[in-house]
This record gives structure tokens, sequence and C-alpha cells, in this order.
């Protein structure tokens, strides 16, 4: 029985289902549209189209995008509650260096001329006021540093790397956009002068004006 590619196929969702299965373990070893077209040809008793294939592939996308949005979220969700255990520990360990040094020392009572009967020990407490240890702080700024980094709470950051007043070339970092699964938006060149920018429009350089 051969296999028209010009004729619709009407796959059942089982089908539907297993073929999605069939595209994404070879898309992810590199195969290209027209290899899968003959791959899942070699597998089933109907053939796809490329534009079926394309399409197909264009779903498992937008399935792996939700995915790793999700899979962003609860990985935050983690780091997050880590620092902040992390950073309770330290709070409370900060106190307690705070806490007054109490130590005890046992001193013998009596001298030599008293009889054994009358000597003893004493113990001697000495009380002293503590200031906190600054190591607790700095880890502390460091969790909330790290924080602020993973949530991208600080401003974009603008480092001018070369060219002079007229046409400067300045490196521009966004902060963490959430809707993006990729991570922090990835930096980018512009270049002052007459408009020239590279790799933004010219409605995005207007963001960032030269100095």
């Amino acid at each position: 029985m051969s296999k028209d590619p010009s004729k619709k196929n009407k796959r059942s969702e089982t089908q539907k289902a297993a073929d999605l299965a069939l595209i994404e373990h070879w898309h992810i070893q590199g195969k290209t549209e027209r290899e899968l077209v003959v791959m899942i040809a070699d597998q089933r008793p109907y053939r796809l189209s490329q534009s079926q294939v394309h399409a197909d592939l264009m779903k498992l996308k937008k399935v792996w995008m939700a995915e790793a949005i999700v899979s962003r979220t609860e990985a935050v969700a983690s780091e997050l509650k880590g620092l902040k255990a992390q950073e309770d520990e330290l709070w409370a360990a900060w106190h307690k260096s705070k806490l007054d040094a109490t130590t005890k020392t046992a001193e013998k009572a009596g001298d030599d001329s008293d009889s054994k009967s009358k000597r003893g020990t004493k113990t001697k407490v000495t009380v002293e006021g503590q200031t906190g240890e600054a190591a607790y702080m700095r880890l502390i700024l460091d969790i909330r540093q790290t924080r602020r980094e993973l949530l991208g709470l600080d401003l974009p950051k603008e480092l001018k790397l070369l060219g002079d007043a007229e046409n400067p070339l300045v490196m521009v970092q966004a902060p963490f956009n959430p809707e993006d699964v990729t991570g922090p938006a990835p930096k980018k060149l512009l270049t002052g002068g007459h408009g020239a920018e590279t790799g933004v429009d010219k409605s995005e350089a207007k963001l960032h004006p030269r100095p």
C-alpha cells in the first residue's frame, strides 16, 4: 500500500501522541524536519507531510516552553526557601553571638596554712559583653544579594566599554524577566552616533541614551 502524502491522514489521538513522542525523541538528536518525515514514514502505515511535522514541532515547543517556565518557577522558589532557611540560621547565630559571655573559673579556697578540712574550691564567674560576630552579618548580606540577583531586583547596569564621546560603545544588562525562561535578558551592545545599534532596534536603543 503506497503512502500518498497528498492525501490527508486522519490520525487518531493515540497516533498523534505517539508521533509527537517520536518527533520529540528524534528532534532533540538534531534531526531535521525532512529527516523526520522519512523516519516517521518508516514507522507508520501513513506518511506525514513536512508541514504537518513542522506543526507538530511547534506544538511540542509550546509544551516545552510551558514546562520550562514551571520548572524555572519551581527552581526559583526552591532556592528562595533554601536561602531563607540559611538566613534564619545566621540570624539566630548572630543574636546568640551578642549575648554576654560567661566564664566560670574554679579557684582554690583557703591557703596552705589552713587545715585540709578547711581547704576547698570556689567558682569565679566572669561576665563580658559581646558586640556580635561580624562574619554572620557578612554572610547575611551575601544571601540578600543572592536573593536580589535571583529575583532581578537591581536596576539595569550600564558599562562603557569602548568608543569616544561621539560614538560610545556600552553594554546594558537588563534585569530578570520572569516570562523569560532562559533567565536574565541577554547583554546587548549599543553604539551611539547616528542611531546605529548592534543587536537591538532603534526603539529599544532610545531607552538607553548615550551619556
